[in-house]
């Protein structure tokens, strides 16, 4: 076969790329993650499939250098020909899908972090981590089966009237030297809103800001609603 040596590079060096640009999609959807608080989905694919992307065209670098080099050796005739073309073909199969999940990830992860960067950080709130434990939506999700006794305290940037009952809130947990689990939602509400509402359905949760004051997993208070600074100070005050 003709320029056989030309073909193994181009096909292997196609398949680094495609794992390379899979590779940074990954990076940068963690750093979105720590950065935002939330892991962010894409439309039109499964969450292993950015994984698929990056493995798969890895995997089968390796196989294909390793087929070439072993054909370099033995030489080609038409049977091993006809192998080294199906190789090449599964390998830019391979190339094409990787990168059209890849670019679909890209789009996605652009998209809802400048909605994040318009709607959540210009109103993000910012709080003591001496006073409150930031926690994930899985987390959150999990104390009920763990059976977690303490005060949860739920909210979502990106609202004036949050931020100014936030504000409050702080001044008075720092009075009371309380703390309090804390759950932002503006992101997640952004990138996965059903998953928000169910675990909020979850707790009988029904607006937001909100606290609860769970025992064992159960909540035996919850404050919601245009009073709930009034009601929570008395609770603090008598708990």
């Amino acid at each position: 076969m003709k320029h056989f040596r030309l073909l193994r590079w181009v096909t292997v060096g196609l398949l680094a790329l495609a794992a390379i640009f899979a590779g940074h999609i990954m990076v940068r959807m963690g750093i979105a993650a720590d950065e935002y608080g939330t892991a962010f989905a894409w439309s039109g694919w499964p969450p292993y499939a950015q994984w698929a992307a990056f493995l798969v065209p890895l995997v089968l670098l390796v196989v294909i250098h390793c087929l070439f080099a072993y054909y370099a050796g033995e030489g080609l005739g038409k049977k091993e020909q006809r192998a080294v073309v199906v190789c090449v073909a599964l390998s830019l199969a391979v190339v094409v899908g990787s990168c059209v999940v890849s670019v679909n990830a890209h789009v996605s992860l652009n998209r809802q972090a400048e909605k994040y960067e318009a709607y959540c950080k210009p109103l993000r709130m910012e709080w003591s981590t001496e006073h409150f434990h930031p926690v994930s939506l899985k987390e959150l999700s999990a104390m009920q089966e763990e059976k977690y006794t303490g005060i949860v305290y739920i909210t979502t940037s990106g609202r004036e009237e949050n931020v100014a009952f936030h504000d409050a809130l702080q001044e008075l947990v720092s009075e009371t030297h309380t703390t309090m689990k804390l759950y932002d939602a503006c992101a997640d509400q952004l990138a996965r809103k059903d998953a928000v509402e169910e675990v909020l359905k979850q707790y009988g949760v029904s607006s937001l800001p909100a606290i609860l004051v769970l025992s064992e997993g159960v909540a035996t208070e919850q404050f919601e609603g245009a009073h709930m600074l009034e009601d929570v100070t008395g609770y603090l005050a008598n708990p």
